[in-house]
């Protein structure tokens, strides 16, 4: 499976020609034979999270007076036009499982719903795109998946001292328990009466692969749960910013980091 966030589409200075070569890549249409075979393997894409940019969200629409933005457009109706078609194209050929993110048109507060399927008129309707949560648990050939589009590794970064790696805090975050350790003091999150959601299942439950997205790098690392179980976790790169997704392969759990570079493509193995 492929794992890709922070697309960032209508970011400042954005330039679609590698996501558009993301995404003939994986579906077969650019690259020799070797990953074309490569291509081939996957079953499933997670796009976790900022799939569009910062700057396409509108801070004052929410206090404009109405008859002030009556003529204007929303800052995200054509970046959101631009995921639809991207989706389409992946949907068509790949199953795709897509988070919202911290910039992305939903709800702040975790566990963020799915993106509405009116904003994506093209691609909702196709039975290959699943509009997921974010955070997301997955089950997918007997392997248990659990990740989130990182809020709640990069809110625990802003007040910890000593931590500046997103994968180090994923792994504090993992032997706590606890997904999202700083909600709701600093992270907006629903109240839950009973039940917490963000509590770390352990034992038989306890997921195979735990991942956050938007990382400024890639890194992973495989360490040990409650009861000695193999645990990977993944730090997802922004695409935007490093021209880079992860393959994981769903029988080894090993992961590859694959870069797009201007020229074509480059693979490196982790």
């Amino acid at each position: 499976m492929l794992f890709v966030s922070g697309l960032e589409i209508g970011r400042l200075n954005d330039n679609p020609f590698h996501r558009q070569l993301l995404v003939d890549l994986i579906t077969g249409q650019l690259g020799d034979e070797a990953l074309h075979e490569m291509m081939s393997g996957i079953t499933r894409v997670i796009i976790a999270g900022n799939s569009l940019g910062e700057r396409t969200r509108d801070r004052e629409a929410a206090t404009r007076a109405k008859y002030l933005s009556k003529r204007t457009s929303a800052g995200t109706k054509d970046a959101v036009s631009a995921l639809d078609e991207l989706l389409v194209q992946l949907a068509n050929g790949v199953d795709v499982d897509v988070m919202p993110g911290e910039f992305d048109p939903c709800g702040f507060a975790l566990p963020q719903q799915p993106l509405h399927h009116c904003m994506l008129p093209l691609s909702a309707g196709l039975s290959t795109l699943r509009r997921v949560t974010n955070p997301y648990d997955l089950s997918l050939d007997a392997v248990h998946i659990l990740g989130s589009s990182g809020q709640p590794v990069s809110d625990a970064m802003k007040f910890t001292s000593g931590l500046d790696d997103h994968i180090h805090v994923l792994e504090r975050v993992f032997v706590s328990g606890h997904l999202a350790p700083t909600a709701p003091d600093t992270l907006g999150c629903y109240p839950f009466a009973g039940e917490d959601p963000f509590v770390l299942s352990s034992g038989g439950d306890c997921p195979h692969v735990v991942f956050t997205a938007n990382a400024p790098q890639y890194a992973s690392k495989m360490v040990r749960g409650v009861d000695g179980q193999a645990v990977l976790l993944v730090a997802v790169p922004r695409f935007a910013e490093t021209r880079s997704c992860v393959l994981m392969s769903l029988k080894t759990l090993h992961c590859q980091l694959f870069t797009i570079d201007s020229m074509f493509s480059s693979l490196k193995a982790d």
